[in-house]
This record gives C-alpha cells, structure tokens and sequence, in this order.
C-alpha cells in the first residue's frame, strides 16, 4: 500500500512539474538558497552580489525570511547542523546550495559566492573588505587608548598655550 501511495505521490509530482509554467523561464528548480532578515545590514550588503551571480548562471536564489516565517528558521537550523549536531555558522545570511550541500556563512565576496553557486571550491567564512565608512569606524580609537591621547593632546595643548602667554608677556 506503502509503495502504491508513493508512485501516485511520485506520478502527480512530475505532473505538476510538468505543469508548472516556471518550467518555461528556469529549466530546472532553483537549488541556490539564501536565509536572511529584512533589514540586517550584512543581508542587504549581498543583494548586488547575489544579482550578479543570478545573471550570470542564469538562475534564481531563493531567498527566505527567517525572523517573518518560522519554517524558514527551522529549516536553516536543521540545513547549518554538522555531522556532531552542532551549528557550522549560526548567523546570517546563510547560503546553501542544494546540488552541493556546501555553505557560506555571512556576507562574502562576489567570486566566492559564484564559486560556491558552481559547485568550485570556495571559503564557508570569507568576509568581504571592509568598506571605506566601516575602515574609519575601526580605525577610531576609544577606552583607554582614547583617554591617554586625549591626555596627552591636552597636556600638549597647556603647554603651547603657556609659551603663548611667555611670548605676550615680554
């Protein structure tokens, strides 16, 4: 009974394949896989690289909101499991390809991520360079590095402004 339900449900599948007028414009079903969050910066720092890659190979990226569907989330959870049960990435975005079952984890390169879309070797972790505005956030000193420059600025400050009024004064 088992095997007869299973070749009907098999049989209305091909069917429906058969049926289905996306069939026309994508030859095969999507197997490229992004999880993401509306309005996450590293998600939206990955639409143009995702674009290129969906024009290049001529293919779609399904993309899925985790925090709106809770199936989605679920099913990240379950696709980011290693072999020992634990998460391999944990954040987003979350790529997977379904050929391959390789991941990226995160925002990376435009090359790794066409990489990873052909199935070539690629790096799960790469992160993109960092961009001009995100360079002078890191480069901006604070905590205590920040207080003895501020000290030494001042003490600098006192002392030029000291020889000012020696000058004035003679």
């Amino acid at each position: 009974m088992r095997r007869l339900l299973a070749l009907v449900t098999a049989t209305q599948a091909i069917r429906l394949k058969q049926l289905n007028p996306l069939s026309y414009v994508w030859r095969e079903e999507p197997y490229l896989v992004e999880f993401h969050a509306a309005g996450a910066d590293q998600c939206d720092e990955m639409k143009p690289a995702m674009s290129a890659v969906e024009k290049s190979l001529n293919t779609r990226i399904l993309k899925w909101d985790v925090w709106s569907d809770p199936a989605a989330y679920k099913l990240m959870q379950f696709l980011d499991k290693g072999p020992d049960g634990r998460s391999k990435c944990g954040g987003l975005p979350f790529f997977y390809n379904r050929k391959t079952g390789k991941i990226v984890c995160g925002a990376t390169t435009e090359k790794n991520l066409m990489n990873w879309a052909q199935g070539l070797k690629h790096e799960m972790v790469l992160s993109p360079p960092p961009s001009a505005e995100q360079k002078r956030v890191q480069q901006r000193v604070t905590g205590r590095e920040a207080r003895i420059a501020r000290q030494a600025f001042e003490r600098k400050k006192k002392l030029v402004e000291e020889m000012q009024a020696k000058k004035r004064a003679r």
